[in-house]
């Protein structure tokens, strides 16, 4: 029981962002045509794929640490929230250089994943837009991983519930009525969505008495995170890849078969992160437990 009663709330906060993205698509397909949703499969390959293989690394090595510090007894909290400084400031870090990233770089990344010409205007501001947030995604994710490694699913799934929210009422205002701005619009409410979601998750953490100090990371900082990202990206780095080479694929099929890709990978996305809830709870289990030996 009480597997599940972390495991259910997990579930709704995995499958919140994929379920927004397919949202996403349904708005941007309906009132932008098929071209404009044949340019969200480049723009979010190129926007959500470094940001998963940075994120996938740093909410890994935030729940192993964040989970012995919140098991130490005395000072939990404070100690918990001194270990979250540590990933939450190499994750701010990181997305910043993302979001200078993809400012400087879309055009020459985008024609680097074979998108077509027909695309690559709209698929250029969909990724520019979503990228100003780039570090408030990385930061979101350490945050909330943070939050799940004191074993409290409830509080970070009211926080992805209003991001949520926010994305589609933005996604309704910003595609459909008053104004039809296309892909802009769905980047800019996705990018309000997961900014405003990141200082949701501050507030939770201060309240759980976690607060975290952001700094420039010092090397004390980035040893104990490159110790989880050393196996990790591998794996991680894999699974990028082969979603990177399906996106090339489907570019060189045209335009057409790009959108219907598109609409194919968003449904695949939302069953593929079933699982997650179980992974969450392991990595919030198994780390006090292997300190103690008592495994």
């Amino acid at each position: 029981m009480a597997m599940l009663r972390f495991a259910l709330p997990a579930l709704g906060i995995y499958l919140a962002d994929p379920l927004m993205g397919n949202i996403d698509n349904i708005f941007v397909g309906r009132f932008g045509g098929t071209v404009a949703l044949a340019s969200l499969g480049p723009g979010t390959v190129l926007s959500n794929n470094l940001v998963f293989l940075f994120m996938s690394m740093l909410t890994s090595a935030t729940t192993g640490l964040v989970t012995r510090a919140w098991k130490q007894g005395n000072g939990g909290p404070t100690k918990a929230g001194e270990a979250l400084s540590r990933t939450l400031s190499c994750a701010i870090l990181i997305g910043s250089l993302l979001t200078a990233f993809y400012l400087v770089c879309t055009p020459l990344a985008l024609r680097a994943l074979g998108a077509p010409e027909a695309v690559l205007p709209m698929a250029a501001i969909y990724t520019r837009i979503r990228g100003l947030s780039a570090w408030a995604v990385v930061g979101q994710g350490v945050c909330l991983s943070a939050i799940l490694a004191t074993r409290d699913a409830v509080t970070p799934l009211r926080m992805v519930a209003i991001a949520a929210a926010l994305n589609f009422v933005g996604d309704w205002l910003l595609c459909c009525w008053p104004l039809r701005t296309g892909v802009a619009g769905a980047a800019a409410a996705t990018a309000i969505a997961n900014i405003t979601g990141f200082f949701l998750m501050i507030r939770a953490l201060r309240t759980k008495g976690m607060t975290p100090r952001i700094r420039f990371p010092s090397r004390e900082d980035i040893s104990p995170v490159l110790e989880y990202a050393g196996p990790l990206s591998v794996i991680v780095t894999a699974r990028v890849v082969s979603f990177t080479s399906m996106a090339i694929a489907a570019a060189n099929l045209g335009t057409t078969a790009l959108a219907a890709y598109q609409l194919i990978l968003g449904v695949f996305v939302v069953f593929a992160f079933v699982g997650a809830p179980l992974s969450s709870n392991a990595q919030s289990i198994l780390p006090p437990l292997l300190d103690a030996g008592d495994v």
